[in-house]
């Protein structure tokens, strides 16, 4: 799941909704990943859904299958997380956020849930988007990043290695090396 939230020009409401949701998804604090869950599906009610919005609330909410104990319970938030993000990719197929978020939150799911083919199709998209030069300077440290992480997953270092060394942000150089030592 993204950890780099306030590093994109949000909107400030999205930006206040998503005060806690570092602290929730990377710090494991189950408060602040409900607060953050409440706070967006509040935003979403009362202004609207849009790509960004739906992207981070789809992410906290898969999120919390770690935080149950009942397999049926984690399989339920699962489930509800991710048909989040996939209609939001079917309304808002070109948003680089939501596909940067969707690919994340599903390397991180277990294969049993068949999630593969969809982080294959949001880093086809990426790549291309990549290479076209259309991924905003704000956003493109982001996109290598989880490039670096999806071709150690998939046994390409070379393709990694490519990646890694154009990241210039010091925090995500930091992440993308811990994917080196978990062969991720």
């Amino acid at each position: 799941i993204v950890s780099y939230a306030f590093a994109y020009n949000v909107e400030p409401k999205l930006k206040e909704a998503l005060k806690e949701f570092d602290k929730g998804i990377y710090q494991d604090d189950e408060d602040a990943l409900d607060r953050t869950i409440d706070r967006l599906r509040k935003l979403i009610e009362e202004d609207g859904a849009n790509a960004e919005r739906e992207s981070f609330l789809g992410s906290a909410v898969s999120k919390k299958a770690v935080y149950s104990l009942m397999p049926w319970n984690k399989l339920k938030y699962a489930n509800e997380g991710s048909q989040i993000l996939d209609n939001a990719v079917r309304t808002y197929p070109n948003d680089i956020t939501l596909r940067l978020n969707r690919a994340q939150t599903y390397m991180n799911f277990p294969s049993f849930l068949g999630k593969s083919s969809f982080v294959q199709e949001d880093i086809r998209h990426l790549v291309k988007r990549y290479k076209d030069g259309t991924i905003s300077d704000n956003a493109i440290d982001d996109t290598r990043a989880l490039f670096v992480r999806f071709f150690l997953s998939e046994g390409q270092k070379d393709r990694a290695d490519e990646y890694m060394a154009l990241i210039k942000d010091e925090g995500l150089k930091v992440k993308a090396q811990k994917y080196y030592e978990e062969g991720k």
